[in-house]
């Protein structure tokens, strides 16, 4: 596959400073990135805030849908749909999850999922939640039909009320808690994202300052995904996340200011780009040899 994949997590400065207190609340967002000679994929998943542990149910759905796409792509029953098995292999592996860890409650599984799946021929975004996607540099937002509570795929085994089950079934069809699923002919891809909630304060702070390097800029998202540094280091784009968020110092009246991050929330973010003859020529010598 002609393509490279990354992906980037920084936790929301909300979660880390408030004021001037330090509360060290973890991450919770998660991600999780697969790939074979034949198939990439990518996922991210966003823990329910208000749910303990919900960033170990973040990370274990995230690797378990990751897991669980790899194997229905490759090794599926010609007999099943690809979705029929992916979808009841993930609930299985999460309720199994579930009943096994007693010591931290199931609420934590309730978390929202996007991913991709690259393929020769076609590529597929999917979801169960809210978000935002991208495609050849266009950002696109997935909305939950019921603001901060978006449908979670772990809902399939922990109902809501039935008034939020109503309102999901009005917006989403009568299975709001399965993957919704758009594709398009790889031939036509040249990039893809998925990201979570989090990536608004990016949007929003588009071109304004960073926080602790005044004289750089806050970069569109496309911009940031189109960086030939993040493919060259696996951790290059969860840096430049962290340095959205590393507060600095401004003189005012002849005070110094404190100036927060800029991104408040969780925010994690995978995408793939194809790689070109240029790309490939750009980082050899003129012999052809790796620099």
């Amino acid at each position: 596959m002609n393509f490279e994949i990354v992906g980037g997590s920084v936790v929301g400065y909300d979660h880390v400073r408030r004021g001037q207190a330090f509360l060290g609340a973890n991450n919770q967002d998660a991600h999780a990135i697969a790939r074979d000679p034949m198939v990439i994929v990518g996922v991210v998943c966003d823990g329910c805030g208000s749910q303990p542990r919900s960033e170990l149910g973040a990370a274990f759905t995230a690797n378990i849908v990751v897991d669980r796409v790899l194997g229905g792509v490759l090794y599926s029953d010609p007999g099943r749909g690809l979705w029929e098995t992916i979808e009841s292999d993930v609930y299985r592996d999460l309720y199994k999850l579930g009943q096994l860890y007693k010591k931290w409650p199931i609420d934590c599984l309730l978390t929202t999922i996007l991913g991709f799946i690259i393929l020769e021929e076609e590529t597929t975004l999917f979801y169960v939640g809210d978000g935002y996607f991208g495609v050849n540099g266009l950002v696109e937002r997935i909305e939950s039909p019921i603001e901060n509570t978006p449908p979670y795929f772990a809902y399939q085994f922990l109902r809501p009320t039935d008034e939020a089950d109503d309102d999901f079934v009005d917006a989403l069809g009568p299975r709001p808690y399965s993957f919704q699923v758009r594709t398009w002919p790889t031939a036509e891809v040249r990039s893809i994202f998925v990201a979570t909630d989090g990536l608004r304060d990016l949007i929003a702070n588009e071109g304004g300052p960073l926080p602790s390097l005044r004289s750089q800029r806050v970069p569109s998202v496309p911009d940031l995904l189109d960086d030939d540094t993040i493919y060259l280091n696996p951790f290059r784009l969860g840096n430049r996340l962290t340095a959205m968020n590393d507060e600095g110092l401004t003189l005012a009246s002849g005070r110094a200011r404190r100036v927060p991050g800029l991104l408040l929330d969780d925010t994690t973010i995978v995408v793939a780009r194809m790689v070109t003859e240029t790309d490939t020529s750009d980082s050899r010598g003129q012999d052809g040899s790796q620099d």
